[in-house]
């Protein structure tokens, strides 16, 4: 149950750049992911609709908080097809075939993202996609940007989650960071001069990377040939 709220205007996005979200004032839509570990109900829900044709679920008598700074929308409907929530509103919308929980108490907040997190990180943070994966979606993180690590694995994470086979959160993704001669992390790429840093971007926008991550220990002429690549 995750809404993508990612666009790309350049080859990259800076490594400190924020993905644009969706405008709050589409209220019709509310094109903003369902905030899971604030009804810990729906976590399970959601894995148990998986490979269904969209599927629809009533959140009643809930709380929405908009981030809008409105006050809160005590006491509302929210009806969610597929991934999409589709109507709020005070009024029940009716529908003997829709699964419902009682939310009674219960607060719906637009999911959340990480923009720095580690998921998979060579033999710091195994692959471990029954832990990691969940763990973001029962917090409320519905977006991550991984900010280093096994590109390939997490490009398969990032596709069985889109095609509904494993409940984890959207992803932003660098793969190996750009590093000195001798990286002092695991999943880093090491550059001597310009020519790796130029050739290693290459390498990465080929591999499907969504953006370019640095780090401390890169010379000089290969930090400014690494980002002169990513702007090209």
């Amino acid at each position: 149950m995750i809404v993508s709220c990612v666009g790309k205007n350049s080859r990259y996005y800076n490594s400190c750049a924020m993905p644009p979200c969706p405008s709050h004032e589409d209220r019709s839509s509310f094109k903003f992911s369902v905030s899971a570990f604030l009804i810990s109900c729906c976590f399970f829900l959601i894995i148990g609709v998986k490979g269904q044709g969209k599927p629809t679920l009533v959140l009643e008598h809930v709380n929405v908080i908009a981030m809008s700074g409105e006050p809160v929308q005590a006491d509302m409907y929210v009806v969610i097809e597929g991934s999409r929530i589709v109507h709020i509103s005070k009024i029940s919308p009716g529908g003997a075939s829709a699964r419902t929980i009682n939310a009674t108490g219960k607060f719906l907040i637009p999911g959340l993202w990480d923009m720095h997190v580690h998921m998979i990180f060579g033999d710091w943070i195994p692959k471990d996609e029954n832990v990691t994966l969940p763990l973001f979606v029962a917090n409320g993180i519905t977006g991550v940007r991984d900010m280093g690590g096994d590109l390939d694995a997490l490009k398969m994470w990032r596709t069985e989650i889109e095609a509904g086979k494993l409940l984890g959160p959207r992803m932003l993704i660098s793969g190996p960071m750009l590093d000195g001669p001798v990286p002092r992390f695991p999943s880093s790429a090491p550059v001597k001069n310009a020519s790796d840093g130029k050739n290693t971007v290459d390498k990465l926008h080929e591999r499907g990377a969504d953006f370019i991550k640095i780090q401390s220990l890169i010379p000089r002429d290969g930090y400014f040939a690494a980002a002169q690549e990513a702007n090209r």
